[in-house]
C-alpha cells in the first residue's frame, strides 16, 4: 500500500504536475492523520471498555459490602435497644419484690454487661482508598457517599473508645459481684424443661435464692454499677440516631450502586 502511494507520488513529480502533486499530499495527509485519529478513538473505546468492566466489579464488591453493613448496622442497632431497656429495668428495679422478678432481672445483667466493639465491613472501599483507585468509580455521589460513610464509621468507633473505659471500669466489676449463670436454674422454664426441683432439694433451692438476693442486692447498691448504668444509657441513647442516620446513607448507596450497575 505504501509502495503504491509512492508511485503515484513519483509519476506526478515526474510529470510535472506540481499543483496536483501537493493536493495528492495533502490529502494523504488528511489520510493520514484521520487513520491515527481512528486508531486512538478505537484504542480509548477498548480502554475504556476496560476501566467500565473493572469499575463494575468494584461496584458489584461495594454493594456485597454495604449489604452487609446494612445487617450488620441495623444489629448493633436491636443490641443497643436491648442494652438500654436492660439498664433501665434494673434502674427501675426494686431487691424488695419477689424472686421470681429478680431471676427475670438475670438476663438484663448479661445483656448490660457484654460488650462489643464496632468495626465495619468496608473492605472494597479502603483497597480502593489505599491504592489510589477510588476514581474508577465515575459517579461522583457515590464518592461522596463512600467517603461520608467512612467518616460516620470513624466518628461511631471513636464515640465507642470513649465511652469504654467508664463502661468498663464501672459495669464491669460490679457485674463480677453476681454470677447470673450461678441462678439460671431457678427461672421456671429452665426448671420445668430440666426439672430442676427433682434433683434439688427445697433446702438448696431456698438458699440458692437467699444467695441471688444477697448477691443482686450488693450489685444494686454498688454506686460504680449504677454509674457504668447511667453511661452506658446515655452512650447508647446517644448514639442511636447516628446509626439510624448510617443505615440510611447505605440504603442510599446501595440504591445508587444497583443503578449504576444496570447501566
Amino acid at each position: 500500500m505504501i509502495q503504491f502511494f509512492r508511485r503515484i507520488r513519483q509519476n506526478l513529480l515526474s510529470e510535472g504536475k506540481t499543483g496536483k502533486y501537493l493536493k495528492y499530499a495533502i490529502g494523504e495527509i488528511v489520510l493520514v492523520v484521520i487513520g491515527i485519529l481512528i486508531a486512538l478513538q478505537i484504542n480509548n473505546w477498548n480502554e475504556q471498555n476496560k476501566a467500565d468492566r473493572v469499575e463494575n466489579v468494584f461496584l458489584k464488591r461495594l454493594l456485597v459490602d454495604l449489604n452487609k453493613d446494612k445487617a450488620y448496622l441495623e444489629s448493633i442497632h436491636s443490641r443497643r435497644e436491648n442494652q438500654i431497656r436492660a439498664a433501665k429495668a434494673i434502674i427501675d428495679f426494686s431487691i424488695e419484690t419477689k424472686i421470681d422478678s429478680i431471676i427475670y432481672q438475670l438476663p438484663n445483667m448479661l445483656t448490660i454487661s457484654s460488650w462489643q466493639e464496632t468495626t465495619s465491613n468496608q473492605n472494597t472501599f479502603l483497597e480502593l482508598m489505599s491504592s489510589g483507585n477510588l476514581n474508577i468509580i465515575k459517579s461522583d455521589s457515590i464518592k461522596d457517599g463512600l467517603l461520608s460513610l467512612d467518616r460516620s464509621y470513624k466518628s461511631l468507633i471513636n464515640d465507642d473508645k470513649t465511652n469504654k473505659e467508664p463502661y468498663v471500669s464501672n459495669l464491669w466489676p460490679a457485674a463480677d459481684l453476681i454470677d447470673p449463670y450461678n441462678y439460671l436454674v431457678l427461672e421456671p422454664n429452665l426448671n420445668k424443661e430440666f426439672r430442676i426441683n427433682e434433683r434439688l432439694k427445697p433446702s438448696e433451692i431456698e438458699n440458692m435464692i437467699i444467695a441471688l438476693k444477697q448477691d443482686f442486692k450488693k450489685v444494686l447498691d454498688s454506686r460504680k454499677f449504677r454509674s457504668g448504668l447511667m453511661n452506658a444509657m446515655d452512650s447508647y441513647e446517644r448514639s442511636l440516631p447516628e446509626i439510624e442516620s448510617m443505615i440510611k446513607q447505605v440504603e442510599s448507596l446501595i440504591t445508587r450502586i444497583e443503578i449504576e450497575i444496570k447501566k
